[in-house]
């Protein structure tokens, strides 16, 4: 056998490492998927709250109709005229 050549046993034990590998790399990406599926419904629970909370008017106050009070909104150089 030449030195470029395998033997049976060398390549057995590359297939098994090999094997090992995928089993490692499917393990990882079960996890993540399981990390992955939390992460959602936390964020799709974090939603639901907000939109109730929206919904029921607990949440997002919009301003009143009323125009501002006087000198509300100037800016400062228009604040020093007067």
């Amino acid at each position: 056998m030449s030195d470029d050549q395998l033997d049976t046993d060398q390549v057995d034990r590359i297939q098994n490492r090999i094997a090992a590998a995928r089993e490692q790399v499917k393990r990882r990406l079960v996890g993540q998927e399981q990390v992955m599926d939390q992460v959602l419904a936390v964020m799709l629970a974090a939603l639901v709250g907000f939109a109730y909370k929206s919904l029921t008017g607990d949440g997002i106050e919009w301003p009143d109709d009323d125009p501002p009070p006087d000198g509300w909104g100037e800016l400062s150089a228009d604040r020093g005229k007067r």
